[in-house]
């Protein structure tokens, strides 16, 4: 599947997990962003969410409130 923003709309329709969709609405918000749109994913692989490129999860509090949430 071709990463674009209309297949990322559709993941996010099509699926029933409330992580997927989350992750899809960071994409879907993060898209205008990025010239190539890959990065929105390898900036993260790479770097992290501690890297500040994930802002909602900078803090420690932030990514235990996530993981308790999406587990």
């Amino acid at each position: 599947m071709k990463l674009t923003l209309a297949n990322v709309k559709e993941i996010k329709r099509n699926s029933s997990s409330p992580l997927t969709k989350r992750v899809c609405n960071y994409v879907i918000g993060e898209w205008s962003d990025y010239s190539d749109k890959k990065d929105i994913f390898t900036d993260v692989l790479y770097h992290g969410c501690q890297s500040g490129i994930v802002g909602e999860l900078f803090y420690y509090t932030d990514t235990v409130k996530f993981y308790k949430q999406y587990r």
